[in-house]
């Protein structure tokens, strides 16, 4: 039988989950904006976030949010984002490229 956590050759493939991890939920925007803050303010190597395509307005729009990333960025916090690219957000994703 066949481990799920295994490759066929025996390889585990959960070497990068951490036993730490925890998955919670914030309701409310002011829950959620506190907790996109108290996060991004932690991380002292990279962010890697996929958003859908209202992200950008919403880490552009949200002042706290960008603020927050801006801060991460002097720090030396690398910052990558993947996002569908539409018509109504080419413009704050042009502006994301700017910033971060």
């Amino acid at each position: 039988m066949l481990d799920n956590n295994k490759k066929s050759n025996g390889t585990n493939i959960n070497n990068n989950i951490s036993k730490n991890e925890n998955t919670q939920i914030f309701r409310g925007a002011k829950n959620a904006t506190e907790a996109i803050i108290k996060f991004v303010e932690k991380v002292d190597g990279e962010i890697n976030a996929c958003l859908d395509s209202t992200g950008p307005s919403v880490m552009l729009g949200v002042e706290s949010i960008k603020n927050a990333r801006l801060d991460a960025k002097k720090r030396g916090v690398r910052l990558r984002y993947v996002t569908e690219i539409t018509t109504d957000n080419i413009n704050y994703c042009k502006e994301m490229m700017k910033l971060f």
